[in-house]
């Protein structure tokens, strides 16, 4: 288990050891290949159905790993989905399949076990080959490709994230046996894992403005030495700290199943979504012009936090949602 600050056993150091190797790979075919060969997809997939058969701290450490080098891989939707399955007791379906989802509820569901209309902002559409969507009365379901399934391709400012509008025209779905408790949980784990990449992209915004306050001489000396400087990348490892300790115990929560879970994973995505901000804008004043120049590469990951903002709900309707949930007026 992982302590509420972020001390991680043996086994989970060595997990994010060798992810880092994975992803040092460009390449986006031999990326994804490595990424499967090291288990990624089927990280929450018990070993009994050929997974690996870790928990939610593993799945998050995996995210945080992909947030710090903004890598193009269609995991977030495929780990939900396929922790659908497994908590529908289809966890054989896994390896069968691409995976994408949307936990939006914004499908109308149909009879005779038919599904219509759209499905917004699905993770990982292109190039999957069967979707999770939830539809308005709540119903999991499970949608195969078919001709009266369309996309209509998303283009944000994180090219790296696949995102899709997805068209059903009555389409045949099958539901999976997933209650409320059930579903909960699969909302808390997308917005789980969103918080830790948004937190690994701001780890690395940090560690660059960092090293460039080190490198970059003004007058002689090196910018880190001036106090404005000092205090702005201060300022900013203060604010990361506590998102950090916020993400790692709600990951600890969510593992194991505890009660409160579920809000604790809701107040960490909102409260990561905000300090983002600031650490994406103090590391482009700290890199001042050449913040703002490809080079740096702070623009990939700034995207990313912007696009991340969103997904899962963004911090707005999350703390609406926490308020509602201690009976406050909202």
């Amino acid at each position: 288990m992982l302590a509420a600050h972020g001390d991680f056993t043996p086994d989970q150091a060595a997990l994010a050891e060798s992810l880092a190797r994975v992803l040092g790979c460009d390449a986006a075919e031999e990326l994804a290949r490595r990424f499967r060969e090291f288990g990624g997809p089927a990280l929450l997939v018990p070993e009994t159905h050929g997974g690996i058969g870790l928990g939610s701290v593993e799945a998050a450490l995996v995210a945080r790993g992909i947030g710090r080098r903004c890598s193009p891989l269609p995991y977030l939707g495929h780990l939900v989905a396929s922790q659908a399955l497994v908590l529908a007791g289809k966890a054989e379906a896994v390896a069968e399949s691409r995976l994408a989802a949307s936990l939006r509820t914004n499908a109308i569901a149909l009879r005779d076990g038919r599904l219509g209309g759209r499905a917004d902002f699905v993770l990982d559409a292109p190039g999957s080959d069967a979707l999770l969507l939830r539809g308005q009365d709540d119903a999991v379901v499970l949608v195969r490709r078919q001709a009266n399934v369309t996309e209509e391709m998303l283009v944000t400012v994180d090219r790296s994230r696949r995102l899709a509008h997805v068209h059903l025209a009555s389409a045949s779905v099958e539901r999976l046996a997933i209650d409320a408790e059930g579903l909960s949980s699969l909302v808390a784990l997308e917005r789980l894992l969103v918080a830790a990449e948004t937190l690994g992209a701001c780890e690395s915004l940090l560690d660059s403005a960092l090293a460039y306050a080190q490198e970059r001489r003004q007058f002689g000396r090196a910018i880190a030495s001036f106090q404005a400087i000092k205090h702005l990348c201060a300022d900013m490892a203060a604010e990361l700290d506590l998102a950090r300790s916020l993400v790692w115990s709600a990951a600890a929560r969510h593992a194991g199943g505890s009660e409160g879970a579920a809000l604790l994973c809701a107040k960490a995505k909102a409260h990561m979504d905000e300090v983002a901000r600031t650490i994406g804008r103090g590391a482009v004043e700290v890199h001042g012009a050449m913040g703002f120049a490809a080079e740096s590469g702070l623009h990939l990951r700034t995207k990313r936090i912007a696009v991340n903002r969103n997904i899962g709900g963004a911090p707005e309707q999350l703390r609406r949602e926490i308020a509602a949930s201690h009976g406050w007026v909202v």
